[in-house]
């Protein structure tokens, strides 16, 4: 992943995530506002790789321009930043197509990772009505990183990460419990028992 779109209307910010990025070695093009960078795209001028996006900016949300990338760039990943994070706003964001969603402010490494892990990723895609059995042996399959989720109604319910075959975290999430680690493992095979 080379060719980075960053869409912030705050000045300050594509100023610091930009020249952090490029100092990385990431082709990075800062816009203040969303239509010029759909323009862009249109144009055909630059080949993006991944769209990072602000959510809260005047005429076009970052959750309007998600769901538009989403429909006519469907293979574009698209990473989401706001200062104002909540459970509605992420389930939003992974609604209308966001790959990522990373609350504001976050640390500058933070957002570096969640590039790499994006660029790593292998396939991506929903599919539906699969056994908990099959989505395990999906997790299985050789790729260095992967990331399974499993939503029910647009509420996430399980979170599992593995890099090169090893667990690095689980997130398991019950009506309003949440569980992480290991104590997510715990709930997650008491599914059947209750």
């Amino acid at each position: 992943m080379k060719t980075i779109a960053l869409i912030d209307d705050d000045k300050s910010i594509r100023e610091i995530i930009s020249t952090y990025l490029r100092k990385l070695g990431y082709h990075c093009i800062a816009y203040e506002f969303p239509v010029d960078f759909t323009e862009d795209l249109k144009q055909q001028r630059y080949s993006f790789d991944l769209a990072i996006t602000d959510i809260n900016m005047p005429k076009v949300s970052g959750l309007e321009l998600v769901a538009w990338l989403n429909r006519y760039y469907p293979s574009m990943r698209t990473l989401v930043l706001t200062a104002h994070a909540s459970e509605e706003i992420e389930s939003i964001a992974y609604q209308s197509g966001a790959c990522l969603f990373l609350p504001k402010p976050l640390k500058l490494t933070q957002l570096h990772r969640s590039i790499r892990l994006l660029s790593q990723e292998g396939l991506s895609g929903e599919i539906f009505h699969v056994t908990l059995t099959d989505c395990l042996q999906t997790l299985a399959c050789d790729s260095q990183v992967r990331v399974l989720k499993i939503q029910e109604d647009g509420q996430s319910h399980l979170l599992v990460a593995l890099q090169h075959n090893q667990l690095q975290g689980i997130l398991y999430k019950k009506g309003r419990e949440q569980y992480q680690g290991m104590d997510g493992l715990e709930q997650l095979t008491c599914i059947g028992d209750a």
